[in-house]
């Protein structure tokens, strides 16, 4: 596990040592006060069978000189003949504070719960600090290293898994200009337990982004979440979701 924790810090230390310059990186564009993205897809089948699937989601941030305050919320619901048969949701509230161009700090709260992947609620605490590797118009990457404290509520607590957990949260996101209207991005988000080191998360979803007009776009995406314990009354280590959602953002 250790091993793991240094090959991990090392990979989130190294292209920031060899993408540092002498100046910040230039801002993609001037800084918003208020910024809000909203994100829904709706998908419903009729006649021989019958069922209905709903994804929201929306960020909403304001910023004021260093400091960014975040709200962030996903809610998705999927039933066929009026019995659910997926369910989630999660929230959470985060400040920023920039140390510089490209460095800065952050701490969250943040709650979620999914009871077909085992658990009715998890409460997750953050602290960590977020570095921005590359920063130009057509391409952004950015790292984020960090402690977060979790307490879950399982549906059945499964044996040799606690409730609280000391997590180490690593998170990379990069977004690449292909088209002149469309973007590819992805994300991956590592979570290693110290406390139960079998019990460790990987996340991540590819995306590709169109733009219709000013403030609206298509966005495709394959979101998967893996969880190496398997949590009554779950069966498999991970879920698959396959999104195509309209996406505000003004």
């Amino acid at each position: 596990m250790l091993r793991s924790s240094l090959l991990i810090l090392a990979l989130f230390v190294a292209p920031m040592a060899f993408g540092q310059t002498s100046t910040p990186p230039a801002p993609l564009s001037p800084d918003r006060a208020l910024q809000h993205e909203s994100e829904l897809g709706i998908a419903s089948a009729a006649g021989n069978s019958r069922s209905n699937t709903y994804n929201a989601k929306q960020t909403t941030s304001y910023k004021r000189e260093n400091d960014k305050l975040t709200f962030a919320a996903r809610y998705l619901n999927s039933n066929a003949d009026g019995v659910d048969t997926a369910k989630n949701w999660d929230g959470s509230l985060r400040y920023d504070r920039s140390l510089s161009g490209w460095w800065s700090l952050y701490a969250s709260f943040g709650l979620e719960a999914d009871r077909f992947a085992g658990f009715t609620q998890r409460n997750n605490h953050d602290l960590g600090t977020h570095y921005d590797i590359v920063k130009k118009e057509e391409t952004t990457l950015f790292a984020e290293a960090g402690y977060r404290y979790t307490y879950t509520m399982y549906t059945t607590t499964p044996a040799g898994v606690d409730a609280a957990a000391n997590i180490l949260r690593v998170y990379v996101e990069g977004t690449q200009k292909i088209l002149e209207r469309s973007a590819f991005r992805l994300w991956v988000e590592y979570l290693p337990n110290f406390t139960t080191p079998e019990d460790y998360r990987i996340n991540f979803e590819p995306s590709l982004v169109s733009q219709l007009n000013g403030f609206l776009s298509l966005k495709v995406g394959y979101l998967v979440k893996y969880h190496n314990v398997v949590v009554p009354p779950a069966d498999e280590r991970s879920d698959r979701l396959f999104t195509t959602s309209l996406v505000a953002k003004f």
